[in-house]
């Protein structure tokens, strides 16, 4: 599994999340795009990889395969990459009852949380460990406006496996020598 595959998944169950909650217009992003857009100018969300410890050892799995005559080898290792979700969402000052990007980042962490973001996670092989607390900062954007971001980490666990063929020993030689 791959970063683009993890992302997929993320992106998958917060576009299902903000449309249950009736906020299909919270655009979703990765972070630092290759190219530059500018801050949207409605609700976005957006997502980037802060961290990618190594967890536990590696394992190995080896299973003949009959038909090829050689082994299936599989080898594994635990990862557990930290994400960060931000959020921007232009205030209008005479809608005292918009969203703020605190609360689309809130919401944003308990969809994470939500049983149908561990079903979608668990259907893929991933697991949520863990959602840090949300920091809430303010910030001058490219139009001079400021604003208020609102992001927060969560950590995520899953298996990367690197499979391979191996051939099987054909012949074994031995020799005894005196010590």
């Amino acid at each position: 599994m791959n970063d683009n595959d993890v992302v997929r998944v993320i992106i998958e169950v917060l576009s299902a999340g903000y449309a249950s909650l009736g906020l299909s217009d919270v655009a979703i992003k990765k972070s630092y795009q290759p190219t530059l857009h500018g801050i949207p100018s409605g609700r976005a969300v957006f997502l980037w990889k802060v961290l990618a410890p190594r967890y536990g050892f590696p394992w190995f799995r080896d299973k003949f395969n009959a038909p090829n005559n050689n082994f299936d080898t599989t080898d594994g290792i635990w990862r557990t990459p930290t994400y960060q979700l931000s959020g921007l969402a232009t205030q209008d000052a005479s809608d005292v009852n918009s969203l703020t990007a605190s609360d689309i980042v809130e919401k944003g962490a308990d969809i994470l949380q939500s049983r149908a973001a561990q079903e979608t996670f668990k259907a893929s092989s991933i697991g949520i460990q863990r959602i840090q607390n949300v920091r809430v900062a303010y910030i001058s954007d490219d139009r001079d406006r400021h604003e208020q971001m609102a992001n927060f980490d969560f950590i995520l666990s899953y298996i990367n496996e690197t499979p391979s063929n191996t051939p099987p020993i054909s012949t074994a030689d031995g020799t005894l020598q005196g010590v």
